[in-house]
């Protein structure tokens, strides 16, 4: 039995958690509201199974109740991305959180799953390997970029991250995807996260989320477009500052020049090649497990 003591303590946890999960629902309620009104809207049933089997899916994988707010409102993220993308083309799951949720809804409680995806999205969205996206995974996976920043109510320039790129190193998800912003190359890339939660090894960096692969693309809005025209443009200015300085002989270690370090300015999630490994991760790590159509 447990002594008054243990009870207590127990007790402590419990409220602990349960105000840090009513803070994380406030905060996910003004980024993204449409994500969290739907997340909301998730059956008790699902959550209970979530909780029961996820660890069995993913060991180590957080279920506590701001896990849970997280991860609800994450996967529902990537919902709304899917029901956004109206022309029928993939959008990728870049969430190993939220892919294990999707995962414990389809083999436990498909059919809470497929009325609530109708009730707050208007369709099922399929599961699908990265084998069966019908496009490179980077490419369903900057759809899922453009779509998760929208829904958020910033431009896809942004160089912040939507919350289904920052939720598995937020909950130090095991065997996850660290998403990060890097100014240096002006795109964004991710490292993988080990058994632990931690992130290990090079970043990679994703071909498709480059600024310049982004509006090649035709994703971006009008002002979206300007705004990435401007980086662009300068990026190209400081290249040639960079490349006439390195010609002059300028060898001491001033040849960049003070105008040399980002030419991102404001303008980017992401811009230039992408720079570095052209490579994905082996390919697991571009769109999660899984991946559904925008229509």
């Amino acid at each position: 039995m447990l002594n008054l003591a243990d009870w207590n303590l127990q007790g402590f946890k419990r409220w602990r958690l349960e105000r840090e999960a009513a803070a994380l629902r406030a905060e996910v309620r003004a980024l993204c509201p449409p994500a969290a009104v739907a997340a909301e809207a998730l059956p008790e049933s699902l959550r209970a199974s979530w909780v029961q089997h996820a660890q069995q899916e993913c060991p180590g994988i957080r279920t506590d109740p701001a896990a849970w707010v997280l991860t609800s409102t994450a996967l529902a993220q990537f919902f709304e991305c899917c029901r956004l993308q109206t022309d029928g083309q993939a959008c990728g799951l870049p969430s190993k959180a939220a892919d294990m949720l999707w995962h414990v809804a389809l083999a436990f409680e498909p059919a809470a799953l497929d009325t609530w995806q109708r009730q707050c999205f208007g369709q099922v969205v399929a599961h699908r390997p990265n084998a069966e996206l019908g496009c490179p995974p980077d490419e369903a996976i900057a759809r899922t970029w453009v779509w998760a920043c929208r829904s958020e109510g910033r431009p896809a320039t942004a160089s912040g991250l939507p919350l289904l790129f920052a939720i598995d190193q937020r909950l130090h998800t095991p065997t996850g995807w660290a998403y990060a912003y890097d100014p240096k190359r002006c795109t964004v890339g991710h490292r993988d996260l080990d058994a632990h939660g931690r992130a290990q090894g090079a970043a990679h960096y994703q071909p498709a989320l480059a600024l310049s692969a982004l509006a090649a693309a035709g994703l971006f809005t009008a002002a979206e477009q300007a705004t990435a025209t401007n980086v662009l443009e300068a990026q190209t200015q400081n290249a040639l500052r960079r490349a006439k300085a390195d010609a002059n002989g300028a060898a001491s270690g001033g040849a960049c020049g003070g105008s040399g370090t980002s030419s991102c300015g404001d303008g980017g999630a992401a811009c230039g090649d992408g720079g570095g490994s052209a490579s994905c991760g082996g390919g697991a790590s571009c769109g999660g497990g899984g991946c559904g159509g925008g229509s």
